[in-house]
C-alpha cells in the first residue's frame, strides 16, 4: 500500500449514520485485505504520556482532554510510549517483548483506538486510529488477558449479543457467527454450550 490517504466513503460513514458506520467489516473484506500487498501497521514516533497519579478512567479523560490545552498548566507526566516506530507487513506475525510498565499495553490501546496519541501517528491498513478510528475498529479487534464476555451464555449468544450492538440483525448475524466459529476450530456441538465449560484458550 503506498497510499495512506483516507477513503471518501469511509470518511462520511464516520461522519453520517452510526449504525452503517459500527458495521463490522464483512470476512470478504478481510481477506482481501490480508491478501493485499503493502503495510499492515505503521507506527510512526508515537508517544504516550500519563499524568503521575493517573487512575482507572485515565482512558476516558484522555477522550475528552484537548489536544491543544496549554501543557504548562497540565501535572507532571510519564512517558509510558517514548517515540516508538515499527512497520508490520501483512500476513506478519509480530510479537512485543518488554519488563512490566514498559508500555506494551498502552502501545495496543492505542493502535486499538482505546487511547489517543500524544504525538505521532498510527496507521491500520492505511487508516488513522485517531482520525477514522471507526475505520480501524472494522478491522481489528483486540484479545485482553481476561476475556470479556458473558460466562453464563453461549459462544452463539455473547457474539448474538455484539452484533446486535452494531445494528445486524440476528438471522445474518446467526449465519457469520457459524462461519466465524468454525473458522476458530469450534465444533458445532459448542456453538450453544455456557463459556465457563470452556478451557480459557478457547474462551479467548
Amino acid at each position: 500500500m503506498s497510499s495512506f490517504a483516507p477513503s471518501p466513503a469511509e470518511s462520511h460513514s464516520q461522519r453520517g449514520d452510526v449504525g452503517a458506520a459500527y458495521r463490522p467489516a464483512d470476512l470478504a473484506t478481510l481477506r482481501d485485505l490480508t491478501a493485499g500487498q503493502g503495510d499492515a501497521l505503521v507506527v510512526d514516533h508515537l508517544i504516550k504520556k500519563f499524568e503521575k497519579g493517573s487512575d482507572l478512567f485515565a482512558g476516558l479523560k484522555d477522550r475528552f482532554r484537548r489536544r491543544d490545552a496549554d501543557p504548562a498548566a497540565r501535572p507532571k507526566a510519564i512517558r509510558a510510549v517514548d517515540d516508538i516506530s515499527l512497520r508490520i507487513g501483512r500476513r506478519e506475525i509480530y510479537g512485543v517483548l518488554g519488563s512490566n510498565g514498559s508500555g506494551k499495553s498502552t502501545l495496543i490501546r492505542v493502535i486499538s483506538t482505546l487511547l489517543l496519541p500524544d504525538s505521532g501517528t498510527v496507521r491500520v491498513f492505511g487508516h488513522d486510529v485517531e482520525r477514522e478510528a471507526l475505520a480501524v475498529q472494522r478491522l481489528i479487534n483486540r484479545v485482553s488477558v481476561e476475556a470479556a464476555f458473558f460466562r453464563k451464555l453461549s459462544p452463539m449468544e455473547n457474539l448474538i449479543y455484539s452484533a446486535r450492538l452494531y445494528n445486524l440483525e440476528i438471522p445474518t448475524a446467526r449465519d457469520e457467527i457459524r462461519g466465524l466459529l468454525g473458522e476458530l476450530g469450534i465444533k458445532s456441538d459448542r456453538f450453544d454450550q455456557p463459556l465457563e465449560n470452556m478451557s480459557r484458550g478457547m474462551q479467548q
